[in-house]
């Protein structure tokens, strides 16, 4: 095999190459009347031709390519000349040029101009014309119409059947339409690298049905529709990073059954999304069965990936994922069949129960942090299935949560493969953030504690409570049955939410005893005697229970009846008991939210003198309450609407 680069050549002698034979390669730098003089050089056959050109004659470049025997060429040129094409020229001649360049398999044409950003426009439809023979075109630095391609189909379709590599890189193509490559059906490689691309209509791509791997990397595609890659059902490699993707149609992948690399690059989803969130399963609707790499990033903003539910795949997935990563439990998040996982390099600070929780049939584990970590001891908790993990490169926090794997690496059940650096060399980043220790030495002197420790902790707590009980019982004893109370009152709200409950009094009077005597000749008289139906009423005098404290007997009748009737008076105000009964059956209406408190006033009471009476004045200010009428001819009144109010009950 005889490769010859000549960079820079002014003039060649007749037959001065004729010693060499054949060449397998020849590479020219810029030389003019190149091809006019190669028939001189005296070489037999060339198989692979580059030059640089200012003007390229097709004419001269199928000439050397019939005289050559080239099948592959590599040009740069500033101007290209077509033979003629118009209809002056016969059919014959035509063909003539046809005939010469069908010996040319492979060609790149790559335009260079003299200002920077300034592209020609190339006639795809008569490269292909000429070139009919062709298994490789690699066409760099023009303007391609997507028209073109789609007019070649329909009228000259023979000339692109034995393409297999497409390459139309830095090109300035605009969108990809559709239908636009459906002539190429044995196509099995497409770059359509930086060729600003914004569009990408639908069944763009149908009639690739051979093609393998798609390059789409450095364009201007924000867009990705459910049916842009329909047809696609043989790719095995799809490119397309650094695009602006701000949003991806629910399973807009689902095509690519046989889809083995994903690299989908920067995400630039809406600003308002303060959470990029991907779902796999979604864009694919199956995850594909021979996925193996994947490349996905979101720049600085946070990220939540989710694989899948239950995904099966052929091969490991090696997965790179760039940006914030959030929530890094949710991306294994189903993944009951996984059976071994490798995260290497990865960015993760934090590592506990919650990206474990669903890896029960995991059976390898390998860690390789970029970072210092903290792994928890839930982290393994859920990994019942373990058989053997390694660790390597491993940096730690000096903090107790790590302690539990100096014991835990000697585990019998788990082969734990440790090396670089080994437990026993194993460093820890102090909370400086400065020095690094020998994390086991840390552990002893920090994390251990001894078994007279831990007793005498425990017992001082326990003495500690006990102490605590026995004070406020003696101190609060009496109210512990009352606040009992009110908790169960609690309770039988929410259990007789929907229903009615049974009560044993009606209501529940409050009174001072030195108001006794107007309690039995005209309260009773009047709330007990008038009916039907009749008032169940109970006094304190009367129905309290002998033996048993005043307190729990309070506590026992105010809730086992439906109402608390409060007479007020200046005795009333001075009762500590009465005071209690009144706090009680406060408590009972906050949590009933029922009007089951009323109060009778039994003389006038001075603003000044209630107002230090706080519970009482706020009821006086928010609720409805009767004066006892000093006018005997009022008193049938009062009692008739105070009866009347103590029977609503049927209400509720």
């Amino acid at each position: 095999m005889v490769i010859l680069i000549l960079e820079s050549v002014q003039h060649i002698d007749q037959g001065a190459l004729e010693v060499l034979g054949n060449l397998f390669s020849l590479e020219f730098g810029l030389k003019e009347d190149l091809l006019r003089e190669l028939s001189l050089i005296g070489v037999n056959k060339i198989h692979d031709l580059s030059f640089n050109v200012d003007v390229l004659n097709i004419d001269e470049l199928c000439s050397a390519a019939k005289l050559y025997s080239i099948e592959s060429i590599s040009v740069n040129y500033r101007t290209i000349n077509f033979p003629p094409t118009t209809t002056t020229i016969s059919e014959g001649i035509q063909y003539q040029y046809l005939s010469i360049c069908e010996e040319i398999k492979e060609i790149v044409l790559v335009y260079e101009s003299e200002f920077a950003g300034t592209l020609i426009l190339l006639d795809v439809h008569l490269i292909f014309q000429i070139f009919s023979n062709l298994s490789l075109i690699d066409i760099s630095s023009h303007v391609l119409r997507p028209t073109d391609f789609q007019s070649l189909c329909l009228s000259f379709p023979q000339s692109v059947k034995q393409l297999s590599f497409v390459y139309l890189n830095s090109n300035n193509m605009g969108k990809v339409i559709s239908h636009q490559f459906m002539c190429f059906t044995n196509l099995e490689t497409l770059e359509l690298v930086a060729s600003n691309i914004s569009i990408i209509q639908n069944f763009s791509f149908i009639g690739l049905i051979k093609l393998t791997h798609l390059n789409l990397s450095k364009n201007k595609i924000s867009y990705i529709y459910q049916n842009t890659f329909s047809g696609l059902y043989g790719l095995t490699a799809l490119d397309l990073q650094e695009n602006p993707i701000s949003q991806i149609e629910t399973n807009s992948f689902g095509h690519f059954i046989n889809l083995c690399t994903l690299l989908l690059g920067d995400l630039n989803f809406s600003p308002h999304m303060s959470l990029i969130k991907l779902n796999l399963s979604d864009i694919f609707g199956r995850i594909p069965y021979n996925l193996s790499h994947m490349i996905i990033s979101s720049g600085l903003r946070p990220m939540q990936l989710v694989i899948g539910s239950n995904t099966t795949l052929n091969k490991s997935l090696d997965f790179t994922i760039k940006g914030q990563y959030a929530n890094l439990g949710i991306m294994f998040h189903n993944l009951t069949k996984l059976r071994t996982l490798i995260l290497i390099n990865c960015r993760i600070f934090f590592l506990d129960g919650s990206l474990t929780k669903d890896l029960s049939a995991l059976t390898g584990l390998a860690l390789m942090p970029r970072d210092h970590v903290n792994i928890l001891q839930n982290f393994v908790e859920h990994l019942t299935s373990l058989r053997y993990l390694q660790l390597q490169g491993l940096n730690l926090y000096c903090s107790c949560d790590n302690a539990w794997l100096v014991s835990w690496v000697d585990n019998r059940q788990v082969q734990v493969s440790m090396y670089r650096p080994t437990m026993k060399e194993l460093q820890c980043l102090a909370d400086n953030g400065m020095d690094h220790l020998n994390f086991i030495l840390y552990t002893k002197e920090n994390c251990s504690f001894s078994i007279e420790f831990v007793l005498f902790v425990s017992t001082s707590a326990f003495l500690f409570f006990f102490m605590i009980g026995v004070l406020s019982y003696q101190c609060a004893g009496q109210y512990i049955k009352p606040f009992y109370n009110i908790a169960s009152g609690w309770f039988r709200e929410a259990l007789h939410l929907n229903g009615k409950q049974w009560y044993r009094y009606d209501v529940f009077v409050s009174y001072s005893c030195k108001d006794e005597h107007w309690v039995i000749n005209e309260l009773l008289p009047n709330l007990e005697q008038r009916g039907p139906p009749f008032l169940r009423v109970c006094l304190h005098s009367r129905d309290f229970r002998l033996g048993q404290d005043i307190v729990e007997n309070i506590t026992d009748c105010i809730y086992a009846s439906r109402r608390t009737l409060c007479l007020v008076s200046h005795n009333y105000l001075r009762s500590n008991w009465c005071s209690l009964e009144m706090q009680l059956a406060t408590y009972r209406l906050q949590v009933e939210h029922r009007d089951i408190l009323n109060l009778v006033f039994l003389e006038k009471i001075p603003s000044r003198l209630l107002s230090s009476h706080h519970r009482l004045a706020r009821l006086v200010k928010s609720r409805t309450y009767l004066d006892w009428p000093l006018d005997p001819e009022m008193h049938e009144a009062f009692w008739h609407r105070l009866w009347c109010k103590l029977n609503s009950y049927k209400d509720y």
